[in-house]
């Protein structure tokens, strides 16, 4: 895990149907998948290293997104988090 990285944004809002086919598009450049996206996010919460609304800027240094996508990654992550954590 990397050391504390300061909040730079507005943080993550609710992700609509059309900026959620963007990500995927966006993501899709970088050769990932949304699922190891979001079970990074939530070995990020597990650690506790840092509140979820300030974890933007940790997606930004590990995986080089810029801050919109990232953002919008974290956002849906927050959209899905009780859905996925009822399947698990």
């Amino acid at each position: 895990m990397t050391a504390a990285v300061p909040s730079t944004g507005s943080g993550p809002k609710t992700v609509s149907a059309e900026r959620t086919a963007e990500i995927l598009l966006d993501l899709d450049h970088f050769d990932l998948g949304l699922e190891e996206i979001l079970e990074y996010l939530d070995r990020l919460r597990e650690s506790g290293v840092t509140n979820m609304y300030g974890a933007g800027p940790y997606l930004v240094e590990q995986f080089e997104f810029d801050r919109k996508l990232a953002d919008g990654l974290l956002g849906l992550w927050m959209n899905t988090f009780a859905s996925r954590q009822e399947g698990a």
